[in-house]
Parts: C-alpha cells; sequence; structure tokens
C-alpha cells in the first residue's frame, strides 16, 4: 500500500487475529504449500530459478540478508509458461505491444465516481475487464480501510455504486484491508491485512465463485517475516506474487513463486534490477512480465512512478525510467497495469492538486 510508502500510518485496531490452523478454506484444510521444511524455527522453501523471476538481487540494493528467510537465486534465460487462467488479457485478443519504446501514457483522469473526501487506494481490475478492486477509509466499514469493488459496462466507460467485497468476497475485517488480486477463474485471492496486528499476505481458496472466501491463512513461506508485506500482484500465470516488504523503515520489491497452481508459494526473493538505496514499492507486472511500473520514493519525501523492462521473465530489469508522463509534484503511486481485450490501461493514486486527497486515477497505454 503506497499510504505506507507515503508514511500514512494504517492503524492496527486491538483483537484475536485468526491463526493459519484456524483459517477456514475449502476442503476444510489450510491452503497447502510445496517444498517446504521447517529448519531452527524458520520456514524455508526450495525454490528454482525458473520459477523464481528475480534474477540475483541489484548491486547496493538493500534487504539482502537472509537472515528473515529471504534467498537468492541466480537467474536463468529461459521463459515461464504462457498465462492460461490469470491476468486481464481475453483469450484470442492481441495483446498489448508494450515493448521498450512501442508504448506511451494518455492523459490521466481522475475517477470521480468512485473517489470522495476520504482516501482511495490499492486500485487492482479483475479479469473481466470490468471489476475494480480497491480500498478505502471512506465511513461506512469494519476496519481502518476496507476492500471495495465496483463495475463498468466496458473499457473507458464509468464505474457503477462501489460495494463492500463483504457479501461478494468475504475478506474485511475489523482491522485493515489493503490491495487484493484474484487468480482469473476467481477461485483464489491474496491480499495484504493486519489481521495479525501488522500488515501480511494472506491467501483464500473458494470452490465456486458464487460463494464468498469461507476463510483465510498467511502465506505460509513469509508468516515469520519480520517486516511488513503488501502490495500483493499476482503474474497472469498465477504462479508469482509479486510485492512490496518494509524492512528497516525501507521498502523493496520481491517476488514469491510456485509450482502450480493450488498450492502455497514459496519463499521470497528480491527482484533485481529495481530495488536501491531508497523505496520501492507497489509493484505491477504485464502478463508476460518483461514490463514492470512501481512506485519509488524520490527526493526523500516524493513518490513517483517508474517503469523497467526486461528481456524475459526470468531476466534482470533494465534501469527504470520514470513515467514523465504521469509523475506530478505531487504523491503518484500504486500503479495497476490491465490487459484487456488486446487495449491497456493504468490504473493508479495520487493526492496531486486536482484531486481531494488520495484518488484513483486511469491513464490509457497508447
Amino acid at each position: 500500500m503506497a499510504l505506507g510508502l507515503a508514511g500514512c500510518v494504517l492503524a492496527s485496531p486491538d483483537f484475536d487475529p485468526p491463526t493459519e490452523s484456524d483459517a477456514a478454506t475449502v476442503g476444510g484444510s489450510a491452503p497447502g504449500s510445496a517444498g517446504e521444511s521447517e529448519s531452527g524455527g524458520m520456514t524455508t522453501t526450495t525454490t528454482s530459478a525458473s520459477d523464481s523471476g528475480s534474477g540475483t538481487a541489484s548491486e547496493g540494493s538493500s534487504g539482502t540478508t537472509t537472515s528473515s528467510g529471504t534467498t537468492t537465486v541466480e537467474p536463468t534465460t529461459g521463459t515461464t509458461e504462457e498465462p492460461t487462467t490469470s491476468g486481464t488479457t481475453t483469450e484470442g485478443d492481441a495483446a498489448c505491444d508494450l515493448s521498450p519504446g512501442a508504448w506511451s501514457v494518455g492523459e490521466a483522469v481522475a475517477i470521480g465516481e468512485l473517489n470522495t473526501e476520504h482516501t482511495e487506494a490499492d486500485p487492482v481490475l479483475l479479469s473481466d475487464g470490468l471489476t475494480l478492486l480497491f480500498s478505502s477509509n471512506r465511513p461506512g466499514g469494519l476496519g481502518s480501510f476496507d476492500s471495495y469493488y465496483a463495475v463498468r459496462s466496458g473499457f473507458g466507460e464509468p464505474f457503477g455504486p462501489p460495494l463492500s467485497v463483504e457479501a461478494e468476497y468475504g475478506w474485511n475485517h475489523s482491522s485493515g484491508e489493503a490491495k487484493a488480486e484474484l487468480t482469473g477463474d476467481g477461485l483464489e485471492v491474496v491480499f495484504s491485512s493486519s489481521y495479525s496486528g501488522e500488515y501480511k499476505l494472506w491467501r483464500g481458496l473458494r470452490a465456486s465463485v458464487d460463494e464468498p472466501f469461507p476463510g483465510f491463512a498467511l502465506l505460509a513461506a513469509l508468516q515469520r517475516d519480520p517486516g511488513t508485506t503488501l502490495d500483493p500482484h499476482l503474474s497472469a500465470d498465477g504462479l508469482r506474487v509479486y510485492f512490496a516488504r518494509q524492512m528497516g523503515g525501507q521498502y523493496d520489491i520481491y517476488v514469491t513463486a510456485r509450482p502450480q497452481l493450488g498450492v502455497d508459494f514459496g519463499a521470497a526473493t528480491l527482484v533485481a534490477g529495481v530495488n536501491t538505496n531508497m523505496s520501492e514499492a507497489n509493484p505491477s507486472v504485464s502478463d508476460d512480465q518483461r514490463l514492470m511500473i512501481f512506485a519509488r520514493r524520490v527526493g526523500g519525501e516524493q513518490i513517483d512512478l517508474f517503469s523497467a523492462h526486461r528481456p524475459d521473465a526470468n531476466g534482470i530489469f533494465d534501469p527504470p525510467q520514470p513515467l514523465a508522463e504521469l509523475n506530478t509534484g505531487f504523491d503518484d503511486a500504486e500503479p495497476y497495469l490491465a490487459e484487456v481485450d488486446g487495449k491497456c490501461e493504468l490504473f493508479f493514486v495520487s493526492d496531486r492538486v486536482d484531486g481531494t486527497g488520495w484518488d484513483l486515477y486511469r491513464a490509457p497505454i497508447l
């Protein structure tokens, strides 16, 4: 959640959080994990380099120690399987051309029908290309921040009235909920919540999209991490989660992977090429995972949007470049890159002067 990057304090109410063993899940058992073992009280997971998508930690980047269970893997030149079950590209439609120099960003427009005088954040467009998830601290919620969704009739059309996710999806709580993403079939969710007192990544499974998720569990390989984890972004194939971790007051971008759908994710690795001694957060990747758009703190206080390319889904990113078309003298953050029916658009948040605090924005990718 870029609000953390911006220094906004999110309250964590006092309550008894659900534990992984308490969480009700599809089939009556906690979401499974693969290849995990416990040693010295730490959960460790063996993850092949071809699954991690991180390359090696970039020289000079922070958070490279392994005391928190983080591993680092060597880069490979292989590619991942083509996305089939997730992401926002409709099957059969031509993908957007997001190769270096082939795209630009159009004019940003505030999503006025969803913005309020309160905070709106964490936009995510679901695989139908019509449903936008976001978080807000508007009155009437269950916690400090809740998740909401709104539906539009088509690409570029206005969104309808926002609704709480509680009845449809079920993860709002008296704690705070931040960014959430679903797999393309809608049967799995990964989201950030302060269920356990500080923001961590949680996962839920359900048997049918006609029912809310019955329960949630911490991502097993990350549950003992000492730092805050935010901003989960599911890759289009559903096999990776890119996210931000705060360690020692600084955010860096990590990735965790799994071998197949339906099982838990493995140990986290730093994403090479994007992290610096400044804070980076809010990762969003294209369906082929060759383009990442993210937020970086610059000049000590201001937050700007950046983009970075790499040759394949397992390579190291080239030096990131600022998105000059969108950056202002204010904070611009929390990007979400959506590819729908061969069209691309970028959702993000900003406190720029024409808005009312943190608001949702949309810009076409040209």
